[in-house]
């Protein structure tokens, strides 16, 4: 079978055609699916990113919790003054009501 250089060429230029449209097809095709990939991951970055972001608006803000964690320590310390006094009267009155039912006891006594 004689076959001429000039339809040799031409059948190997034609194969190397379709080998590389096949190839440009197959890389297309690879490009694709990756941009619906990367688009997905971007969407579900995007919704992680917002989720965050309205976590982070239900947080307390350092220099707030300071606020009212000191408001809360001075509350708390008038409560316990508060109560100390009360604690004090009362020693006094149950100090001062032992003294008079001693006081009593020993005036019946001598009565």
């Amino acid at each position: 079978m004689d076959v001429s250089l000039r339809e040799y060429i031409e059948r190997v230029i034609e194969e190397r055609e379709r080998t590389h449209a096949a190839q440009r097809e197959a890389v297309e095709r690879a490009l694709d699916e990756a941009e619906v990939t990367l688009n997905r991951r971007l969407a579900e970055m995007n919704e992680f990113r917002k989720q965050i972001q309205d976590e982070r608006g239900n947080y307390v803000s350092k220099d707030n919790l300071q606020t009212h964690m000191d408001s809360a320590d001075e509350r708390i310390r008038k409560l316990e003054d508060m109560s100390a006094n009360y604690q004090g009267r009362f020693w006094s009155l149950g100090i001062g009501l032992a003294l008079l039912t001693a006081l009593l006891n020993i005036a019946f006594h001598f009565v």
